[in-house]
């Protein structure tokens, strides 16, 4: 494979791996908006079934979204490395302040969806506690 049509694989892997977490995260609100939007006939039924399931849901996103961050970062990884091989000048090194940003940057997405994804499962959980109650 020519260096264009490697690296141009490797940035379509990395946007399919962005766009598979976006995805789990809409996904796992669609699923959490149901749940609150029907707590109140939902929590007439077996609700510890019910929040088990949500639970491992979420549960099941945030490991995907995970294993979606570290397919980008390997594919970011082996791009960087190929570009700075086949540059016609050396590129410095970052200074250690720019690769600590850097990885803040790389990883902070992944932080929010994970956040996100942990909030809504909280608030559809404590709907359906609430609604289980009265």
């Amino acid at each position: 494979m020519e260096f264009a049509d490697l690296l141009s694989f490797f940035k379509e892997r990395m946007a399919q791996a962005y766009t598979e977490q976006i995805w789990a995260v809409t996904l796992m609100g669609s699923m959490n908006a149901f749940v609150i939007l029907n707590a109140a006939k939902l929590a007439e039924r077996r609700t510890k079934l019910l929040s088990w399931g949500v639970g491992i849901g979420a549960l099941c996103a945030i490991l995907f979204i995970w294993s979606r961050q570290g397919i980008f970062q390997y594919y970011n990884a082996l791009a960087k490395k190929m570009i700075a091989e086949h540059a016609p000048v050396t590129l410095p090194d970052p200074t250690w302040i720019q690769a600590a940003a850097s990885k803040a940057v790389g990883w902070s997405g992944v932080l929010l969806y994970s956040l996100v994804v942990a909030g809504m499962t909280w608030a559809s959980l404590r709907v359906l506690k609430k609604k289980k109650k009265q």
